[in-house]
């Protein structure tokens, strides 16, 4: 994957995440983000011998308030990104939603070992918001596929169903 296709993919992947997240929740989602990346959110002892991971993100694992563009700068390293990275809205901030990236440690050149290889977003997998605790959602869920949110695409029945679902309210304010 080139850098180029990096920034369109996490460009789309936002406008993807943030739509979908309209669908759950009550407040004005705006159309622009600003990103929270967790980086090495995986389990990499067994990683396989081409995949490449960077120990000192251990210690900075957290990285807030950035650009798409220090995102791409961040996660796009010497030709090579995340095996994954799960998309999620947080929270809405004045004038921009919070847009949280939830990243694998292990990188890839590879496009044959990205996730979410069935989208035209690889490797970002669009999540749903952070559902409140105590929020029911039974009979939504019908395989794990679709709890994990694999399975984001409109011509699945169990996506007509969310239209009956619940809508929240995310955390509003300012971010520091």
């Amino acid at each position: 994957m080139t850098r180029e296709e990096f920034d369109d993919h996490l460009k789309s992947a936002t406008q993807m995440a943030i739509g979908f997240a309209r669908r759950f929740v009550t407040n004005v989602i705006p159309d622009e983000g600003i990103y929270v990346v967790l980086l090495n959110q995986s389990n990499d002892k067994r990683r396989r011998p081409d995949d490449v991971v960077f120990p000192g993100d251990d210690a900075d694992w957290v990285r807030s308030g950035l650009s798409a563009e220090e995102v791409i700068t961040l996660l796009y390293r010497d030709g090579r990104c995340p095996v994954w990275i799960d998309i999620s809205v947080e929270a809405v901030l004045p004038g921009r939603a919070l847009v949280q990236l939830l990243c694998s440690g292990r990188y890839t050149d590879n496009d044959q070992r990205l996730y979410y290889a069935a989208s035209s977003v690889m490797p970002f997998g669009v999540k749903g918001p952070t559902f409140p605790p105590g929020l029911a959602w039974k009979g939504l869920v019908h395989n794990r596929a679709e709890q994990f949110g694999f399975v984001l695409q409109p011509k699945f029945p169990w996506i007509r169903r969310l239209a009956n679902f619940p809508k929240f309210t995310l955390y509003e304010g300012s971010w520091q």
